[in-house]
């Protein structure tokens, strides 16, 4: 192995730990809770009978879960904490490795933009850089940088086929990264007439998960309306409707459009330079149009589904591997103050500041931490929220009524998102989506009256649900 590779992995494993310091590492929460259970159900499908999101995860279209059930049975579910820290870590050194390929591609500098991302930047469509669970984006961002990297070297058919491969991973960001290399081709002459090979490459490496969806149904190429609508509205407007956001979230996408074109001024090559803005014409207007359109006059279901405004991610690894740039011309012209005050603006990111994002660093990577609760705590049990079995549920296979974090699901079947809103109101005693959502984060309006409802059961009942509705009745 060369010194030059020894030293770029040395120093991707320096920033992956300064990234895992700055985020925290979580196990079985959040989005991970929802997709160990989709591994659950893979791994033994007649398991978790009554519980909506096994009983729909096959509406999920990806491969990730697929692609670890080996792993998995062959180390055994008791040590998939391990596997899964393992895994996360080594997305983390892969991520900065690949940020520091890129970064030279464009500026010729390396590390300086790379050191920047270890603090998670937050991007419109409430999608982070970085996160603290292992997610399929975790191990598809990576692979989608290094198709960036291959797109602005011009090797277009490759990244392409390397996109739509991460497709059967994380279709969203596979999705992004397609419109943005789409726009890289347009804009340069000699690649333009290689637009329909990399559509056909891309759809030939998607191949098992678009067969996949056809198999069992998918999405379905059909509108978004009426009831799956307005759930839709209360569930994920942070996700899908921009004309719900705040206007701090229009000041973040503004700071990294700013950078971008700071970027694109601190590159030397006019082809990159060219290629760059191609980029950001399929980021910043193509996919944002598009997720315009299908949030509103035109929503189709299966491009409603891939969160097309989460394209700005990209836009924001981008920005800040020019910012970085940027702090190193400044150092070396002798603007130490300057340089530091754009590397201290950098490692701090305002965004989630301005969008209203808290985000805590926290430590909880095994099952003990997620252990059913004893009934030897009744107070606790009926002060904790309704979200407590949800992270329990991967841990025991135990089905869940009804969840707040569930309806996310909803995306992907009008029958899913019909059935969550019914076993919704079951439990509340009246149904929590009616009327017009207030906040643009409308699902934390749902969240509190799912807990009032809780904390009103016994306690027992305020765990675990239950399956049938006389168990819930009051």
């Amino acid at each position: 192995m060369q010194r030059s590779t020894l030293r770029d992995l040395g120093q991707a494993i320096v920033l992956a730990a300064l990234a895992a310091v700055a985020t925290g590492h979580r196990f079985g929460t959040g989005d991970q809770a929802i997709h160990l259970t989709f591994l659950r159900r893979v791994l033994d499908p007649r398991s978790m009978e009554g519980d909506l999101v096994a009983a729909h995860a096959d509406r999920h279209a990806s491969l990730f879960w697929q692609l670890q059930a080996p792993l998995v049975e062959a180390v055994g579910w008791g040590a998939l904490p391990g596997l899964y820290g393992t895994l996360w870590a080594l997305g983390l050194v892969g991520t900065f490795w690949v940020a520091a390929r890129l970064s030279r591609t464009l500026f010729g500098e390396g590390w300086i933009g790379p050191l920047i991302l270890v603090t998670a930047k937050a991007a419109p469509g409430h999608v982070f850089t970085l996160s603290p669970e292992l997610l399929p984006r975790t191990v598809a961002l990576p692979l989608l940088l290094w198709a960036l990297d291959l797109g602005l070297r011009g090797r277009v058919l490759l990244a392409a086929a390397l996109a739509g491969g991460v497709l059967n991973i994380h279709a969203t960001s596979a999705a992004h990264v397609a419109l943005g290399l789409g726009g890289l081709a347009l804009v340069d002459p000699g690649l333009r007439r290689r637009v329909p090979a990399m559509a056909a490459l891309f759809l030939l490496a998607a191949a098992p998960v678009l067969w996949l969806a056809g198999r069992v149904g998918g999405v379905g190429w059909q509108m978004v309306e009426g009831a799956w609508m307005h759930t839709l509205q209360w569930r994920l407007p942070h996700h899908l409707f921009p004309a719900r956001w705040p206007a701090g979230v229009w000041w973040a996408a503004g700071w990294q459009l700013a950078l971008l074109a700071l970027a694109w001024i601190a590159v030397p090559a006019p082809v990159h330079r060219r290629r760059l803005a191609g980029l950001g014409l399929g980021f910043c207007l193509l996919a944002s149009a598009l997720g315009t359109l299908v949030a509103g006059p035109w929503p189709v279901a299966p491009l409603l589904a891939l969160h097309l405004w989460q394209a700005w991610l990209f836009v924001a690894v981008l920005g800040y591997l020019g910012l970085g740039a940027w702090v190193v011309a400044l150092w070396r012209r002798g603007w130490v103050k300057l340089a530091a005050l754009g590397l201290i603006v950098g490692l701090l990111a305002p965004e989630a500041t301005w969008m209203g994002i808290e985000r805590t660093r926290s430590w909880q990577v095994d099952w003990q931490d997620l252990r059913p609760l004893r009934q030897s705590e009744p107070a606790w049990l009926r002060q904790a929220p309704a979200e407590v079995e949800l992270w329990r549920r991967p841990a025991t296979g135990r089905p869940v009524y009804v969840s707040t974090k569930d309806g996310g699901e909803a995306l992907y079947d009008p029958q899913m998102a019909a059935a969550w809103r019914a076993r919704l109101g079951t439990w509340c005693g009246h149904d929590p989506l009616a009327g017009s959502p207030t906040d643009w984060r409308g699902y934390r309006a749902v969240r509190t009256q799912v807990e009032a409802a809780c904390s009103r059961l016994p306690a027992t009942q305020a765990i675990w649900g239950g399956l049938v509705k006389e168990e819930v009745a009051r």
